[in-house]
């Protein structure tokens, strides 16, 4: 055993004794709920996640120019950066080719941030809604 095994193990039993974990689980909890609400506010769909720091939303009901040949899902978040500059990820990156449809009316917001970074860019898609 090395003594950065050691040390690992030393950090790993003080973040349970001190309450690291805990605390980091609500935390991410409070940022996860500022999006969900925020992105419920905004008129799209968000599926909760349990864990992670990623939430997927319905973008179904985003009318943005998708060009021949082009992932949707790509477009609309492109779309977002343009229109309302926030930043999500096209989910489709994850998928092959062949599957890369199945989640074309996703988008995958980041919730690893600030929060203030989160309730802005929720003030911003709220003119998904007037568009």
């Amino acid at each position: 055993i090395s003594p950065l095994q050691h040390a690992t193990a030393a950090a790993l039993e003080e973040a349970e004794q001190s309450g690291f974990f805990d605390s980091l689980r609500t935390d991410f909890a409070a940022k996860r709920d500022i999006l969900v609400d925020g992105l419920r506010s905004a008129g799209l769909k968000p599926s909760i996640p349990d864990g992670g720091y990623f939430v997927l939303a319905d973008t179904s009901h985003i009318d943005a120019p998708v060009a021949a040949g082009e992932n949707r899902d790509y477009e609309v978040c492109r779309h977002l950066i343009r229109e309302y500059g926030v930043g999500a990820i096209p989910p489709s990156a994850f998928y092959s080719d062949e599957h890369a449809g199945m989640v074309a009316n996703l988008a995958r917001f980041a919730f690893c941030k600030r929060d203030e970074q989160i309730q802005d860019g929720c003030r911003r898609l709220q003119n998904l809604n007037k568009n």
